[in-house]
């Protein structure tokens, strides 16, 4: 398991690499957001639309946030709400190094062009 240390709210955290069962728990929390943002027109592409998805999003749907930020890194959810922006976002960042995100994009990718030279 990958392991970094992180200060968060004053304090040194230590966030881990999650398994993969439990990356699929969380998930499942992911099957409540579309329902809250289905009403957004995602046809437009412009960056003042763009900005709007996301603040709806993020409005919408910030107990969902909260909960999988916190399922992954195992902070508890309270604390998790009250981090200031900066530290949620390091946090966030935090956790996709630690769980080879940019290994996964390249894995993917490769296993996507498979799939679409087997056509």
């Amino acid at each position: 398991m990958k392991k970094q240390k992180v200060k968060l709210s004053g304090k040194e955290v230590e966030i881990q690499s999650v398994p993969l069962r439990e990356l699929l728990a969380v998930l499942e929390v992911f099957d409540t957001i579309p329902d809250k943002i289905k009403d957004i027109d995602v046809d437009g592409s412009d960056s003042s639309s763009n900005v709007r998805i996301f603040v709806k999003l993020l409005t919408s749907s910030s107990d969902e946030i909260f909960t999988i930020l916190s399922r992954l890194s195992k902070i508890p959810k309270k604390e998790v709400e009250e981090l200031e922006l900066a530290e949620a976002i390091r946090l966030f960042k935090v956790l996709l190094e630690v769980n080879d995100i940019e290994l996964v994009k390249k894995e993917f990718g490769e296993i996507s062009k498979i799939f679409n030279t087997a056509k």
